[in-house]
């Protein structure tokens, strides 16, 4: 059967129960709930739900990480970035949304391989529910057809990465038809990651990255090369963890601390640094912050205008905290009553007084 051929069946039968596809390189699984797409899972590492939601901004390491380390809560990650209010719920929506649309608009593309389908009913929801209709699915993909083997004639594969070309007008190539962000884009792109890396960088929007980056290479903005950017193994991000933390630099140590976590959370080592370094952080961040000279704790106000805040790239839990900022609370109060655990609300505040967001008098 081909792809289209295998959803349409899965359509129209209107069927539940986990689909899984393989190829030599990458494994998809979807689960399917009477027809429709609920879930997505892949073998590739950048395309993990915290990856997508980091990429597009939502969520930093440091959320990221309290998140996962909260295991014994049970329930996908998704769910306990929102109980946790790291995320949005409509901001995780519409991350799951991405991450089931580009993967099925990739599984169409493959000429080969095989795939498996095990009926069943779906299992409950935990949390914030996406649902994509196989149908809208295949439409898109149909309207995307044209364009791939342009990209593909330019861009020949995912281990592919780029280099601006100096001189290079970036203005006269015009707007991007699609939400991509070209100041970010070529951000990730000047730190020599590859394709998959840029994608997860732009919140898992595979075909608008790679159609940009198309567009930009056509225009002589950018040229090929190969991958320089190899993403640090978690046993490097927590060597550096360890030698920061030596030096007293503790929230830089808890940042590597926190991306070797979130890269192999199941490693008993690498959870053992990652919780000793956060009470060291947080420890820290208590003695300076909780309680000023005169033996009362500071009151925060926020030193950003509104268009300002606006423009400026946030975390959705670093908004949800300046929203309470009114100039009335102590920091002790807000840290208190924070939607999260009082030592990630002290974090995410540190993070903004550092910015100069905010002001403690």
């Amino acid at each position: 059967m081909t792809v289209v051929d295998l959803l349409e069946w899965v359509e129209r039968r209107r069927v539940s129960g986990r689909l899984v596809f393989d190829s030599d390189a990458l494994t998809r699984t979807f689960t399917l709930d009477t027809g429709a797409v609920v879930w997505t899972s892949s073998t590739e590492p950048t395309e993990q739900l915290g990856q997508i939601l980091r990429g597009a901004g939502h969520v930093d390491h440091q959320a990221l990480a309290t998140s996962m380390a909260d295991s014994a809560a049970g329930g996908p990650l998704g769910a306990r970035l929102v109980e946790h209010g790291a995320v949005a719920p409509e901001a995780l929506r519409a991350a799951l949304l991405t991450k089931i649309r580009e993967a099925l608009c990739d599984v169409l593309l493959w000429r080969e391989g095989v795939f498996d389908f095990d009926p069943g009913p779906a299992p409950a929801p935990g949390g914030v529910r996406s649902v994509v209709a196989v149908s809208d699915v295949l439409a898109l993909s149909a309207r995307r057809a044209p364009r791939w083997p342009e990209i593909r004639d330019v861009i020949p594969d995912d281990d592919t990465a780029f280099r601006r070309i100096e001189g290079a007008d970036l203005d006269a190539i015009g707007s991007p038809e699609t939400a991509i962000d070209d100041a970010r884009l070529l951000a990730a792109v000047d730190r020599g990651a590859g394709v998959r890396t840029l994608v997860a960088a732009m919140g898992g929007e595979r075909y608008a990255v790679l159609d940009r980056l198309a567009v930009m290479v056509a225009a002589g903005v950018l040229e090929l090369m190969v991958e320089s950017a190899m993403p640090p193994t978690p046993a490097e991000h927590v060597a550096e963890a360890e030698r920061l933390a030596l030096a007293g630099a503790w929230d830089r140590a808890l940042t590597e601390a926190a991306q070797a976590f979130t890269t192999a959370p199941d490693n008993p080592a690498v959870a053992a640094v990652y919780r000793r370094i956060e009470r060291a952080r947080v420890a820290d961040l208590a003695h300076m912050l909780l309680i000023g000279p005169d033996g009362r704790a500071p009151v925060p106000v926020v030193r950003r205008g509104d268009s300002e805040l606006a423009d400026l790239e946030l975390a959705d839990l670093e908004r949800r905290l300046l929203h309470a900022v009114d100039g009335r609370w102590d920091l002790l109060t807000l840290v208190q009553h924070a939607p999260v655990r009082a030592a990630e609300a002290l974090v995410v505040f540190s993070r903004l007084i550092d910015r100069g967001i905010v002001e403690l008098t």
